[in-house]
């Protein structure tokens, strides 16, 4: 009698548990079943699994990895956030709450811009690590909401794409990269330079159904392949994103680019004119584009592409470094030095040193008379602690440009930096003289070591 008794509670407690253990939003679907991309891009929008298809997606570059483990994973993150969100309804409460717990408590963070790597794409490889790009953290988002029955949307601007919570009156962005801050349309149209004006078939802005937004995730394998030299397979992947989703113009530069390095330099210039009839203010395409030109010796439209490209964005280093082998290629010297002079000051903000001396160096085998390429390069050796050469390179700007601030500023660091305090105390002086305001703590302490009163 009392065995009975316990087998009836057990039954009971197992009851209850059921009970209170409610399926995800997501379940049911027939996109956890599908065995590959192709299968899931098969079904209608509200079968697909966001999960499981960027998962598949990953498995197509990767098959090693076993996509069962990581689905198991996010059906936990999801279980954990639906008890800390319990009967929630206000929008604001739940964003806040799955900010709180996948960046802070959980820990998951952007990349800085130079560790981008083309893998940092993959939602595996995001799970594993906790860093990536906003490709994948807003895929690890959309997987979470759609198991919690969130109505989360993915939203594409040029390069970049983030997500969006709409329901009722309500519409949040959530930057995932920026810890799911809310950025407003107006921040993305200013940051990353939206065209006012949308093309015919661009996704700008838009809320992107769930294939849609699988094909910008199509582009993460593809941009793998062709970064190791793989282009057969990144000009296939790249097509077959941009037969999905055709308004993306960063599918179709980037197939440019793909097209350039095989030497199909005509298929090249279709796929990045394509891009800039989407968007036109593309540095990107422009940049791409010159390159199809300056490989079939058009020398004239590679200038003006490249010219286009760094007009749109002068922080473009490698339109910069091709717009001064194109002047190079046309004997005009002084304009090449300048935009290796460039691409030299931009690899130094990345702190890329190395890089930068040799590009500076470049420049001034060009124009042994560049000032402001010597003020640069002396500048990148201050960094470098090679005092030595620092002082060179900027000697070398001072005589060739005394009116130089930053020269005469750098030189005075440099000097101390050397225990030469007098003629640090010279070039600081200079420096004032020419309108600067020093660093207090610097001048504080030339002036201790010269026993001179303020000025």
């Amino acid at each position: 009698m009392k065995r009975a008794l316990r087998a009836c509670l057990l039954v009971l407690m197992c009851f209850a548990v059921a009970a209170a253990e409610e399926p995800l939003a997501n379940e049911g679907r027939k996109g956890l079943q599908a065995k590959s991309i192709d299968e899931v891009l098969a079904l209608p929008d509200e079968e697909i699994d966001i999960g499981m298809a960027a998962l598949l997606i990953g498995r197509e570059y990767d098959p090693t990895f076993d996509a069962a483990r990581y689905v198991v994973r996010l059906d936990q993150t999801a279980l954990e956030l639906r008890d800390r969100i319990g009967g929630e309804s206000d929008p604001e409460k739940i964003v806040a709450i799955i900010n709180d717990y996948l960046f802070t408590e959980s820990g998951y963070v952007a990349l800085r811009e130079g560790e981008y790597e083309p893998v940092h794409g993959f939602l595996h490889v995001l799970l594993d690590h906790k860093r990536g790009q906003c490709s994948s953290l807003s895929t690890l988002y959309l997987a979470v909401a759609e198991r919690l029955g969130l109505p989360c949307f993915a939203v594409a601007v040029p390069r970049h794409v983030f997500v969006r919570y709409v329901a009722d009156e309500a519409s949040i962005n959530i930057e995932t990269t920026d810890r799911g801050a809310r950025w407003s349309d107006e921040d993305y149209a200013h940051r990353l330079r939206v065209p006012e004006t949308p093309a015919a078939g661009s996704f700008h802005m838009r809320n992107l159904t769930k294939r849609q937004f699988l094909a910008d995730l199509l582009t993460v394998p593809a941009a793998t392949y062709s970064k190791t030299g793989r282009l057969a397979q990144a000009a296939r992947a790249y097509r077959r994103a941009a037969a999905i989703c055709p308004g993306r113009a960063e599918t179709w530069y980037s197939l440019g680019a793909v097209y350039c390095e095989q030497g199909r330099l005509k298929e090249a210039i279709q796929a990045c004119t394509q891009a800039l009839t989407i968007n036109p203010n593309s540095g990107e395409a422009w940049s791409n584009l010159g390159s199809a030109y300056a490989r079939q010796g058009k020398w004239t439209q590679a200038l003006r592409a490249y010219r286009n490209a760094v007009e749109i964005n002068p922080r473009l280093h490698q339109a910069w470094s091709s717009l001064g082998k194109t002047f190079l290629a046309r004997g005009r010297l002084g304009d090449a030095a300048d935009a290796f002079y460039t691409v030299g000051c931009l690899r130094a903000e990345q702190q890329k040193y190395d890089e930068s001396v040799a590009v500076l160096k470049k420049a001034l085998t060009l124009s042994p008379d560049h000032a402001d390429a010597w003020c640069a390069l002396g500048s990148v050796y201050v960094r470098q602690e090679r005092y030595g050469k620092s002082f060179e390179a900027l000697k070398r700007a001072v005589a060739l440009d005394p009116d130089n601030p930053e020269a005469a500023y750098l030189l005075a660091v440099v000097c101390v930096r050397r225990g030469e305090y007098a003629l640090a105390w010279q070039h600081m002086h200079k420096y004032q003289d020419l309108g600067g305001e020093p660093d207090a703590k610097l001048l504080k302490l030339l002036r201790t070591k010269m026993q001179e009163p303020p000025r």
